[in-house]
């Protein structure tokens, strides 16, 4: 996952909400930070479209809403949780939404592609036939 240092000072509150965010994922509460980064997308969307330097958080929100997503899909709660059984819908489900947001990360400007293929969050769309042209995308 990435995380971002400072703000644009708007005191938005979906920034607060990604800023949250940022610190339940480093404490493994998947869940939480989840809604908080969804409940900001409503509103960054938006804002990121409107003013460009918003976009970098926008585009940082949406990879790491993805990551959340993959380690749904595998089964990982949060980072210290054993893997559980997943269905297959529920895997389906959650990789979707990770390549969703994957795809709006790469709009808003994503080029990481090296970062992109060795995060170990996102290990769980590899075997996925959209990985292959969604790193070479990021390229």
């Amino acid at each position: 996952m990435k995380s971002r240092r400072g703000t644009p000072g708007s005191g938005a509150p979906w920034l607060r909400d990604l800023a949250a965010a940022a610190e339940k994922v480093g404490a493994g509460d998947y869940a939480d930070a989840r809604r908080l980064v969804e409940q900001a997308l409503a509103e960054a969307d938006a804002a990121a479209a409107a003013t460009p330097a918003f976009r970098p958080y926008v585009r940082d929100a949406h990879y790491n809403l993805a990551c959340i997503h993959a380690l749904l899909a595998a089964g990982r709660d949060g980072p210290a949780a054993e893997p559980r059984a997943v269905t297959p819908d529920e895997t389906a489900r959650h990789r979707d939404e990770a390549f969703r947001h994957l795809e709006a990360a790469l709009t808003l400007g994503f080029r990481k592609a090296d970062h992109l293929a060795a995060d170990p969050d996102l290990a769980a769309l590899h075997d996925d036939p959209r990985w292959a042209a969604l790193v070479e995308r990021a390229r």
